[in-house]
């Protein structure tokens, strides 16, 4: 109970302070949870616009649910999503749209829980890209001069853009997953490594003393000054996007950290084989 009230009082707070959201905003990658019972769920939700209608999915990985989809409506700055899952319930939140974030009730429609709606709160992320979309025609030249490679190379395989430095820690935590998944994935994905050091010495010292990292390899010296990165990656590192063989984001961001990583790319891969 306690865990309830300070969620509803900082839910509050959050509609009272911010500005009502203009209708580009609403697509993009979204965070939250919703609260029934005192038991909370986190779960986030996409947003991406074709046709001028909106298009939702939805995961719970708590709950091993991945792209869900969900019906939208928009009215103004009111909030309804809803879907009749596989057993026939109707799940719903309805909820106002204010700034960066969305507040309101969730149904789940039971029998014994129509009557006991919980709360649900989610905030937008700084996500530049998102499941289901393609990230911007690219060209890098890979470590070294050696060559370059355009997102076109890939096409007909599965991708992992990895964005890292030897100076992150997470970045460097990170290693030993990748090549666990080199090793056992390696005839099923490319990894591309773009590393933000300063140079390549740095580089190519710490793949000859910690980890070889047997795969392209690419260096961005200017970080967040260079226009690749700073269309891409939304703040800091590590980040990453997992690509599809058609080009199209699967995975993104929080999903391909370290103790994510291993599990997430297994579960893409699994559903194409």
């Amino acid at each position: 109970m306690r865990t309830l009230i300070l969620i509803l009082a900082f839910c509050s707070t959050i509609i009272s302070n911010a500005s009502i959201l203009t209708t580009g905003e609403l697509k993009g990658e979204w965070k939250g949870a919703y609260i029934m019972n005192a038991h909370v769920v986190n779960f986030n939700m996409y947003v991406k616009k074709e046709n001028n209608q909106y298009k939702v999915t939805v995961d719970i990985p708590s709950q091993n649910k991945y792209n869900e989809v969900y019906n939208i409506k928009v009215d103004g700055n009111e909030f309804y999503l809803s879907q009749l899952n596989k057993q026939n319930i109707l799940i719903e939140y309805k909820g106002r749209i204010e700034g960066k974030n969305i507040t309101g009730s969730f149904h789940f429609n039971t029998e014994y829980m129509k009557d006991k709606p919980g709360i649900f709160q989610l905030m937008k992320s700084n996500a530049k890209f998102i499941k289901g979309e393609k990230l911007p025609d690219f060209e890098l030249v890979t470590l070294n001069q050696s060559g370059r490679i355009t997102n076109a190379d890939y096409k007909g395989k599965y991708l992992f853009l990895d964005f890292w430095a030897t100076w992150c820690p997470p970045c460097v935590a990170k290693r030993p997953k990748l090549e666990a998944i080199n090793e056992k994935l390696g005839d099923k994905i490319e990894i591309v490594s773009v590393s933000l050091d300063r140079d390549i010495a740095v580089v190519e010292k710490f793949r000859k003393e910690k980890f070889p990292m047997q795969w392209t390899h690419v260096l961005k010296a200017e970080k967040m000054r260079d226009p690749f990165i700073k269309a891409v990656v939304p703040n800091g590192l590590p980040y990453g996007y997992l690509i599809d063989k058609e080009g199209r984001i699967v995975a993104f961001g929080n999903e391909l950290d370290a103790g994510k990583l291993e599990s997430t790319v297994k579960r893409v891969l699994s559903s194409d084989y």
